[in-house]
């Protein structure tokens, strides 16, 4: 029983400690020296709260019987309890925080695929604009034959003159 008894005044004293040390956290996170996050805030002042709790029970609750084994006895008990109200505070703040990972994990997965996507619509984009190209190309290509079999065609049309003057001059050089 001695041995529970101190292992509960130890547990109280270290976590009177913590609710120290986040009281002077508290008071240089508002006076922004000090930044803490938003759990640890709800942390640190759920602490205090049970803190001013627990001494408000220590001090005013059966003050007539109070001897100081009694209150070695409480300090013990709430040391326990304390211990116990942190493993809750700890969960919370741990299930809080996985969420939290969970929805910003989320977010990069979103904001990934709309990269992924903006990155395909991009490679799209450039994949028609080649094509464009391409099909421009083609068509100068095209245009370029075409032109290229006019310049055939006004050739041969125009040898075909020439031989046709050729001829008629080769007729009248005869004839004459």
């Amino acid at each position: 029983m001695q041995t529970v008894f101190v292992i509960g005044l130890l547990l109280y004293s270290i976590l009177l400690i913590i609710n120290i040390v986040g009281i002077i956290r508290i008071i240089s996170f508002y006076k922004k020296k000090y930044p803490l996050s938003k759990l640890q805030v709800h942390f640190y002042v759920l602490s205090l709260i049970f803190l001013i709790f627990r001494i408000i029970w220590l001090i005013f609750i059966d003050q007539k019987q109070l001897t100081p084994v009694l209150l070695l006895n409480r300090f013990a008990i709430l040391g326990f309890y304390t211990c116990f109200t942190y493993l809750i505070f700890y969960w919370y703040i741990l299930l809080e925080l996985e969420l939290e990972l969970k929805l910003k994990s989320k977010l990069e997965l979103e904001l990934e695929l709309e990269l992924e996507l903006e990155l395909e619509l991009e490679l799209e984009l450039e994949l028609e604009l080649e094509l464009e190209l391409e099909l421009e190309l083609e068509l100068e290509l095209e245009l370029e034959l075409e032109l290229e079999l006019e310049l055939k065609l006004k050739l041969k049309l125009k040898l075909k003159l020439e031989l046709k003057l050729k001829s008629k001059f080769k007729i009248k050089i005869k004839n004459n």
